[in-house]
């Protein structure tokens, strides 16, 4: 199995992107993704991070707020693919399943998506339906604290003006068990985590993902107590060539110095 992070740089600086895709292989299914707007002078902050419908690119937005920050949005895609001729992009594409939830409108949104029996969640993404209004920006795209989680949660909130809205959340997931080339795999999934340590007001988080499992989705988690702060960088990154995520949140016109926690998964499949 062998899963690459594609990238997509927005050629010209705006105030507002609305689903800014980037594609995988053709050989290749999206299974993960994330954005990176802009930390400073005033900042531009994330506010979907999701997959398109025929699963073959991943698709960001992000948005300034209040105050101008014109901004070129980068969006990141992970791809997957099974190394066998046995199990081209049509059948991979049966063996994945995308769930959406929708979360009830509110100046802070939340929904959470799961995954039912015989399947393995891999990642997730998110999309906060902010027009019309000021805006609503994420504050966490992430799964469950727990190894065994089996859903994705995803929330935003408004920012000084108030302006309600819905959220939708994306869980992707693989079947637990998979015939290739005559045998049957287990998938087998690992979670890494790491949190930010000294309270700031732009925290930032790094993981690097090592072991034998191959990346397959990324999320951060913000604080969301009120001032908040807003999730402005959400990155499948491959430094030095290794696997990760590197995520950043900050305030925004308000003070408010906290951490940040960032997630990443992986799997690998092991002889049933």
């Amino acid at each position: 199995m062998t899963t690459a992070v594609f990238r997509n740089q927005a050629p010209v600086p705006a105030a507002h992107f609305t689903d800014l895709p980037v594609e995988v292989d053709p050989d290749m299914i999206v299974i993960g993704g994330g954005a990176t707007a802009a930390e400073t002078p005033n900042g531009a902050l994330l506010t979907a991070s999701y997959p398109n419908d025929s699963r073959s690119a991943w698709l960001a937005s992000s948005k300034d707020h209040r105050v101008p920050n014109p901004h070129s949005l980068t969006a990141f895609a992970i791809g997957m693919k099974v190394n066998s001729a046995d199990m081209p992009r049509t059948k991979l594409k049966e063996s994945l399943l995308y769930t959406r939830a929708t979360g009830a409108e509110s100046n802070h949104p939340r929904a959470i998506a799961g995954v039912p029996d015989g399947f393995t969640m891999v990642g997730g993404g998110f999309r906060v339906n902010w027009p019309p209004g000021a805006g609503n920006l994420v504050t966490g795209s992430f799964c469950g604290d727990l190894d065994t989680t089996h859903d994705w949660e995803a929330r935003s909130k408004d920012h000084i003006t108030p302006s309600p809205c819905t959220i939708d959340v994306w869980s992707v997931a693989i079947r637990s068990t998979l015939g290739v080339g005559g045998h049957v795999f287990r998938v087998d999934r690992r979670i890494d985590r790491r949190t930010s340590t000294d309270l700031v007001s732009h925290p930032f988080a790094e993981l690097v993902f090592e072991g034998a499992h191959v990346l397959t989705g990324v999320g951060a988690k913000a604080r969301v107590e009120e001032p908040g702060q807003l999730i402005w960088r959400l990155e499948p990154t491959a430094a030095g060539g290794r696997p990760g995520v590197t995520g950043g949140s900050k305030d925004h016109q308000l003070a408010l110095k906290s951490i940040i926690s960032v997630s990443a998964l992986g799997i690998r499949l092991i002889p049933n």
